[in-house]
Parts: C-alpha cells; structure tokens; sequence
C-alpha cells in the first residue's frame, strides 16, 4: 500500500504533519485557520513517499494555490 506523510508549512517549519494512504488528501478550511489564525492566501508544503523497508522518499514541495 502507498502512504505518505503530507507536512504543511510556516516558514521553514511545520506546522502540521499527517500521513494518508493515497496521493490525495484535503487541508480544510478549519484545519488552516487553526494553524494560522486565520486563512492564508498561500501556504507551503511538502509530501513525501514513506516504504517501510527504505524510508522516506525525497521531499517534493508546493505552495497552495
């Protein structure tokens, strides 16, 4: 099975980390303003592929939208 752990970010540190078990998850609109204070127009994140036998993957990382 896929699984990979999603961390969004303020800065260069995160601020919320979570793993899911397909390429899509949902940052809800609560989730942020509890995170920030309120909605950001930007945020940045990175996603990283986990294997139990290797590890995490490279990080690949965004800003939304």
């Amino acid at each position: 099975p896929e699984t990979y752990r999603v961390s969004v970010m303020d800065g260069s540190d995160p601020i919320r980390s979570w793993t899911v078990n397909s390429p899509s998850t949902t940052y809800t609109a609560t989730q942020q303003d509890a995170d920030f204070g309120a909605l950001p127009e930007t945020f940045a994140f990175t996603i990283e592929q986990l294997s139990t036998s290797l590890g995490p993957g490279a990080a690949h990382s965004g800003v939304f939208p």
